[in-house]
């Protein structure tokens, strides 16, 4: 028998990873449709593509 979560079943495997938080914070939209308001930046590291712009 199938285990209950086997894609089988209809379920989907769930495979989670989990990024390092490197900076969190409150700050004021500069752009777009919200420029202004309120927001939280969340800020995650672990990307390994490097591009240039990034400075994470």
């Amino acid at each position: 028998m199938p285990p209950t979560n086997s894609p089988a079943n209809g379920a989907l495997d769930v495979v989670t990873t989990a990024l390092p938080v490197m900076e969190a914070f409150y700050t004021v939209q500069g752009e777009g449709l919200y420029t202004g308001q309120a927001a939280y930046f969340i800020r995650l590291g672990g990307c390994d593509v490097g591009c240039a712009w990034c400075d994470v």
